[in-house]
């Protein structure tokens, strides 16, 4: 997995050395790539918000000595979704779940992996 972090290394790179050219100078598929890394940036912002958010929670529940119940639809209704799924929302609660189930089995995990293995999933 060492190599998709790589690519993301590059990806960023060459994102970039698109945006020191000039802007009449980006070719559409410059511009296609630019669109493509930025909606990855989102998921994976989303994905080390989610991170936080289950060990808050994890770490709140255990001081009220309560039971756990770390579910993405409370996630995500936390989050402002209260009347309708977000967008992609089988893919987001997979990345949800892979990121929950590492952090209760106290396993490494890489939101990176995580998100480029259910981004193939889905958006292949």
């Amino acid at each position: 997995m060492e190599e998709l972090n790589k690519n993301w290394e590059n990806e960023l790179s060459l994102k970039n050395e698109i945006l020191s050219k000039n802007a009449f100078d980006l070719t559409s598929s410059d511009k296609s790539f630019l669109n493509f890394v930025k909606l990855k940036e989102t998921f994976h912002t989303e994905a080390l918000d989610m991170v936080n958010w289950i060990n808050k929670e994890i770490k709140v529940n255990s001081v009220m000595n309560e039971k756990v119940l770390i579910e993405s639809y409370i996630y995500f209704m936390s989050r402002g979704f209260l009347n309708y799924q977000p967008d992609r929302y089988d893919y987001r609660t997979a990345v949800f779940n892979d990121i929950k189930e590492a952090i209760q089995n106290d396993e490494p995990y890489n939101i990176y992996d995580i998100v480029y293995k259910w981004d193939m999933w889905f958006h292949s």
